[in-house]
C-alpha cells in the first residue's frame, strides 16, 4: 500500500494484494457392497488479485469528499467443484464516491453511491443517504437509507459437482444454474447515539428494516444426467421470486464506572419473513451478551462474557436448536521478557449448560459444543 498526504485533509492512496490458497481436502466414502471405497476430494487452488485507489479531500470547511475505484479478479481451479470446465474465473470493477456535508453545526449529511460491474452482469448502482442531527451535546439522532447488492459467487453460478467410482456416476450434487441476478437489499434505519458523561459511557441503538430481493437459494432439481430417483438429490442455485424482509432492533451500552472496570451489554431482536420457513427460523429472535472487563494491579486482568441466544434452526436439513446460555472467560498477565512486552492468557470457551448449535438429519444425539481451554503467550 502506498499513501501520500497532499495537505491538510487531503490524501491519496493505492494498494494491491494477491491471495493464493491451496487446499487439500480428501477422504473415502464406504458404500458396500458395490462401491466399498469411493474416493472423495474437494481439493482446490485459488488466486485473488485486487487493486484499489482512493482520494480524500476537503472541498470546503464544511464538505469532505472521498472517491475511488477497485479492480478484482478471482480464479479457482477444482476438478470437483467444476467437473466439466475444471476452472472458473470472474472479474469485478467498481467506482464509488461519498460526500460528508455539514450545512449546520449540529447537522451532518452523508450521501454517495457505488457503481459495480461484475463479470458479464450489467452495472448496478448502489446509493446511500444518511443524516446525523446532534440535538444536544450528548444526544445524536440518525436516519438513513441505502441500497446494496451481493453478486453471486463462482460456486453459486458455475458449480457442477459430480462423484464417480470406476467411471460410474454415483451422485450429481450440484448442477450449474446459468445466469443469476445479484441479491439486493434496500435498508432503512433510525438510530440514536448518546453519551453518559458521569459513567464514561455510550448508548447506541437502532431500528432497521431491510427488503431483500432476488435472494439466492439452492433447491432440489432433477439431474440432467440421470433421471430421478436413481441418484440422490441434485441441487441448483436460483433467485427467489418472493420478497424477503428483515426487521429488528439493536442496542449496545458500554460504561466505565471506575478507571479499571468496563461493562458492556448488547441486545438484538431480529425477524426474517417471506423467504422460506427454514430461513425465517435461521436466526434467533432474541440474543444478548454481557461483558465485564476488570484490570488489576501488576499487569493482571480478566474478562467474563455471558451469552444468551434464543432458539433457531441453522439452515435446511438442520434440527431446531434450543435457546442456551454460555460463558467465555479470559485471565491475562502482561509483563516483559528480555525487554519485550509479553502477555500470558488462559481462555475458557463454551462454559455453562451443554448446548448445540447445529445438528443435521435424523441424528438421535445432539451435537453438543465442546468446552475449550487453551493458554496463549
Amino acid at each position: 500500500r502506498w499513501r501520500r498526504q497532499l495537505g491538510m485533509g487531503s490524501e491519496v492512496s493505492a494498494g494491491y494484494y494477491r491471495n493464493v490458497e491451496r487446499a487439500r481436502e480428501e477422504w473415502t466414502v464406504h458404500l458396500p457392497p458395490f462401491f466399498p471405497n469411493v474416493p472423495v476430494d474437494y481439493n482446490r487452488y485459488s488466486i485473488r488479485d485486487n487493486a484499489d485507489f482512493q482520494h480524500i479531500f476537503a472541498a470546503s470547511p464544511r464538505l469532505r469528499v472521498v472517491w475511488g475505484g477497485e479492480m478484482r479478479r478471482d480464479y479457482v481451479e477444482s476438478a470437483r467443484l467444476f467437473s466439466v470446465t475444471r476452472e472458473e474465473s470472474q472479474n469485478l470493477l467498481r467506482f464509488y464516491g461519498n460526500a460528508e456535508w455539514r450545512p449546520l453545526d449540529r447537522l451532518t449529511i452523508n450521501g454517495g453511491a457505488m457503481i459495480e460491474k461484475y463479470a458479464d452482469k450489467k452495472a448496478e448502482l448502489a446509493p446511500r443517504l444518511f443524516a446525523n442531527w446532534q440535538v444536544h451535546e450528548n444526544h445524536t439522532l440518525r436516519a438513513g437509507w441505502s441500497r446494496a447488492f451481493r453478486a453471486p459467487s463462482l460456486f453459486e453460478e458455475t458449480s457442477d459437482v459430480r462423484f464417480f467410482s470406476g467411471g460410474i456416476l454415483l451422485q450429481h450434487r450440484f448442477t450449474p444454474p446459468g445466469a443469476l441476478r445479484p441479491e439486493r437489499i434496500d435498508a432503512t434505519e433510525l438510530g440514536y447515539l448518546g453519551r453518559i458523561p458521569q459513567w464514561n459511557g455510550t448508548v447506541d441503538m437502532r431500528l432497521y428494516r431491510e427488503r431483500i430481493l432476488d435472494f439466492i437459494l439452492d433447491h432440489d432439481v432433477a439431474s440432467p444426467l440421470v433421471p430421478a430417483p436413481l441418484l440422490p438429490p441434485t441441487f441448483k442455485f436460483g433467485n427467489e421470486s418472493v420478497t424477503g424482509w428483515s426487521r429488528g432492533f439493536e442496542a449496545h451500552v458500554r460504561v466505565r464506572p471506575w478507571s479499571d472496570t468496563d461493562l458492556s451489554l448488547g441486545y438484538a431482536h431480529m425477524r426474517i419473513e417471506g423467504l422460506s420457513k427454514d430461513l425465517d427460523l435461521s436466526v434467533p429472535r432474541n440474543s444478548a451478551a454481557l461483558t465485564w472487563i476488570q484490570r488489576y494491579s501488576h499487569g493482571f486482568s480478566s474478562t467474563l462474557t455471558m451469552y444468551r441466544v434464543g432458539a433457531f434452526k441453522w439452515g435446511s436439513g438442520a434440527n431446531p436448536a434450543s435457546a442456551y446460555t454460555s460463558y467465555d472467560m479470559r485471565a491475562s498477565f502482561k509483563t516483559t521478557l528480555s525487554g519485550r512486552p509479553a502477555e500470558f492468557a488462559l481462555v475458557l470457551l463454551n462454559y455453562g449448560p451443554p448446548h448445540d448449535e447445529a445438528t443435521f438429519g435424523g441424528v438421535a444425539a445432539r451435537a453438543i459444543l465442546d468446552r475449550q481451554a487453551f493458554l496463549t503467550l
